[in-house]
C-alpha cells in the first residue's frame, strides 16, 4: 500500500486541520500518517482514535536544526512515497526534508494567498519549487497569489476546491433542542460564523453591524462557533457595545452540522488571507444563504446575488443592510440557500476533493513507477505480478 506522510505545524481546530483530517480518514487505498512539527494538538487523540498514526517534532526554540536532521531520518526509515505538507513553514522544512530522504513524490496543498509572505520565504519556496511535483491550490484565487508572489509555474498547480460530507441526519427535534440549549427561541432570526477566533476572521465588525441592527431588527441572535486568541478581546467588546442577550459564543463544538442547522444565515466577515474557507463549504452543503467578505476565494463559492452576497471587509453599512435584507426576506433566503446547495453539490462535496487529490498522488508517482529501480516498492504496488 502507497504510504503517505502529512506534515503539518499541529492539529489545532482550524479549517486545514478538519481538510488534513478529512483526506487521511477518508481517502481509501493508502496509509496516511500525520507528522506535527511542533505539538499533536487538540484533534490528535481524535485523530489516533480512527487509526491514524500521529508524531510529533520539536521544531521550535534551540532544537529546530535537531529536529530537522531527525525529521529526514525518519522520512528516510520510513520509507514513505508521497509527501504532503500543509502549511507554509510545515512546506518549507516537510519540503527540504524529503529531497533529503529521497520520498518520491513532494506535494504541498496551499490553503491562504501568498501575497503578505516575507520576502526570504518567498526565496526558500520559489527555489523548491523546482523539486516539487504538484501543488494543490484550494482556489483559483490561490493558484493566482502562488504565480504572482511566489513565481510558481502555473503548470505544477492544480484546482483542488476543499470538499465536505452531508449527512443529512439533524432533525426538527435536534434542531429546536439544540436552540433552546443556547437559548434561542422558536421565533428568534439566527445570524451564524463558524471560524477560529483570530483578529483576521473580522469578527470585531460583524458585532459592530450588530449594533446597527438591534434595534431595527426584534429577536435576533449571533451565534458565534469556535475558540481561539481572539475571544476574550471579542466578549469584552459585547459588553461594550450591549449584545451580550444578542451575541452567543459557543466555543468550540464538533457538531458542526447541528450548529449550521440552527442557523437562518451564514456569515464570514474575514479581512485577509482566506483561500476557500471550509466553513462556507460546509454552510453551503446545509442550504444557507451566504454573505462573505471580498477576500480571496469567497467569491468562488459565494456568487452575489445568486446564493448569498460578497461584501467590502470592514463596510458594516454593506453588511447591515445585506443582513436586513434578508431577514426581511424569506423567498431570497428560500431561493439563495437552494442555490447553496446545487453549487456545494456541483464543485464542494468531499468525494470530488478526494478524487482529484487521488489523481495528483498517481500523476506524481508516476516517474517512479515507470522508472523500474528508483523506487521498487512503489512499482510493486502498481504492478502487482512482479
Amino acid at each position: 500500500m502507497i504510504k503517505v506522510c502529512h506534515i503539518t505545524d499541529e492539529l489545532k481546530i482550524g479549517g486545514l486541520e478538519r481538510i488534513i483530517i478529512a483526506i487521511a480518514t477518508n481517502l481509501k487505498g493508502y496509509n496516511h500518517e500525520i507528522w506535527c512539527l511542533k505539538k499533536g494538538g487538540p484533534l490528535a487523540q481524535e485523530v489516533k482514535t480512527r487509526g491514524i498514526r500521529v508524531r510529533e517534532f520539536n521544531f521550535e526554540g534551540k532544537s529546530r536544526i535537531h529536529s530537522h536532521f531527525h525529521l529526514i531520518g525518519e522520512l528516510k526509515k520510513e520509507r514513505f512515497d508521497v509527501i504532503h505538507c500543509h502549511g507554509l513553514y510545515p512546506s518549507i522544512w516537510g519540503r527540504v526534508a524529503a529531497v533529503f530522504a529521497g520520498v518520491p513524490a513532494k506535494i504541498n496543498h496551499c490553503q491562504n494567498l501568498y501575497y503578505d509572505v516575507p520576502f526570504n520565504d518567498r526565496v526558500k519556496l520559489k527555489l523548491l519549487s523546482f523539486s516539487t511535483d504538484k501543488f494543490i491550490a484550494v482556489s483559483s484565487a490561490v493558484k493566482k497569489s502562488l504565480v504572482e508572489a511566489i513565481g510558481i509555474n502555473a503548470n505544477k498547480i492544480e484546482v483542488i476546491y476543499n470538499g465536505s460530507k452531508f449527512h443529512g441526519n439533524i432533525g426538527p427535534h435536534e434542531r429546536k433542542t439544540t436552540r433552546a440549549g443556547l437559548g434561542i427561541k422558536d421565533d428568534d432570526f439566527v445570524i451564524g460564523n463558524i471560524s477560529r477566533l483570530e483578529e483576521h476572521k473580522g469578527h470585531a465588525y460583524l458585532l459592530d453591524t450588530l449594533v446597527k441592527l438591534k434595534n431595527v431588527i426584534s429577536a435576533l441572535k449571533c451565534v458565534i462557533v469556535g475558540d481561539g486568541p481572539a475571544m476574550k478581546m471579542l466578549k469584552q467588546k459585547c459588553e461594550r457595545l450591549g449584545l451580550r442577550d444578542i451575541v452567543i459564543f459557543s466555543g468550540f463544538r464538533s457538531d458542526i452540522e447541528t450548529m449550521l442547522s440552527i442557523m437562518d444565515i451564514f456569515i464570514l466577515p474575514s479581512l485577509v488571507r482566506e483561500g476557500l474557507p471550509l466553513a462556507l463549504v460546509e454552510a453551503a452543503s446545509m442550504a444557507l444563504p451566504l454573505i462573505a467578505t471580498d477576500i480571496g476565494g469567497n467569491g468562488e463559492i459565494v456568487f452575489n446575488e445568486v446564493n448569498g452576497f460578497i461584501v467590502k471587509p470592514k463596510d458594516t453599512e454593506e453588511l447591515s443592510r445585506k443582513i436586513a435584507h434578508l431577514i426581511t426576506n424569506r423567498l431570497a433566503r428560500k431561493n439563495m440557500g437552494e442555490e447553496s446547495k446545487e453549487i456545494w453539490e456541483r464543485h464542494f462535496t468531499l468525494e470530488n476533493m478526494l478524487e482529484k487529490i487521488d489523481k495528483v498522488y498517481h500523476d506524481a508517482l508516476a516517474p517512479a513507477v515507470n522508472h523500474f529501480g528508483k523506487n521498487e516498492q512503489i512499482h510493486k504496488h502498481h504492478n502487482p505480478k512482479l
